[in-house]
């Protein structure tokens, strides 16, 4: 199930699932000196190309159905648990270690590795060049924006979005779906309240930008698509308030 070439090291703790494919360039390293993890890819498991994992002494385990893009990196010491039906885009990082840097006089290279594990439960989405860090913990259908590095012991709850660098939560797909519902509202008035001026006379000449404020959990709609002219639309029931 793994496309050649490719390099695997400590093959007794590997173990890959059926209609599994794995492409090329991959190196899989369950063990690290004398001691011996796990790697356990499920079944209906797709991995790009460049994909590279060390268990070390850890327990690295990747769930059914899950896609991973290409050039992934995952450092499993402290043990990574991904669930199943998880997305995660390409060049991802995940790190469940670390290097101890209290003692300054150390040399960096001899410090000694800290572990913590990392959880990603079922449903996640993980966008492109994110990082995440050593005790994170991801629960069930979050999403984490491309780039976003989530710092060590983090959590990230059900249906949350976070992303930045430190990643933040942003959003709820709960708030997030009621946003598009009230979008979708607007865009079905669209001919009866479009290109409205100030005056409440149609201007059709005039393009419409939509931008919803999820502090103030309001839409707002405007001619400038620096949202200077935005004007908020008030909703009550499937009226729709023009407000200025």
């Amino acid at each position: 199930n793994i496309l050649s070439p490719y390099t695997a090291n400590g093959l007794k703790g590997i173990y890959i699932g059926k209609n599994t494919i794995i492409k090329k360039f991959s190196s899989l390293r369950a063990q690290k000196k004398d001691t011996c993890g796990k790697i356990i890819i499920k079944n209906n498991v797709s991995i790009g190309e460049n994909l590279h994992i060390l268990a070390g002494s850890g327990k690295v385990v990747i769930g059914t159905n899950t896609i991973i893009g290409s050039h992934f990196s995952l450092l499993g010491g402290g043990g990574v648990n991904i669930g199943k039906n998880v997305l995660i885009s390409h060049n991802v990082v995940i790190a469940s270690s670390t290097h101890d840097l209290a003692k300054r006089k150390q040399s960096i290279i001899k410090s000694n590795d800290l572990f913590t594990p990392i959880s990603i439960e079922d449903n996640v989405f993980i966008g492109a060049g994110a990082v995440i860090l050593r005790g994170s913990i991801v629960k069930k259908g979050a999403i984490i924006g491309a780039g976003s590095v989530v710092t060590e012991n983090t959590t990230i709850n059900k249906n949350e979005i976070w992303y930045g660098n430190p990643a933040k939560m942003q959003n709820t797909k709960k708030t997030l779906k009621k946003a598009r519902a009230n979008l979708g509202l607007l865009e079905r008035n669209f001919l009866i309240i479009s290109n409205l001026n100030r005056n409440n006379t149609i201007d059709e000449q005039r393009p419409m930008y939509f931008h919803y404020d999820p502090k103030k959990k309001r839409l707002a709609v405007g001619t400038d698509e620096n949202k200077r002219s935005l004007v908020p639309f008030e909703f009550t029931g499937k009226k729709l308030y023009y407000g200025l």
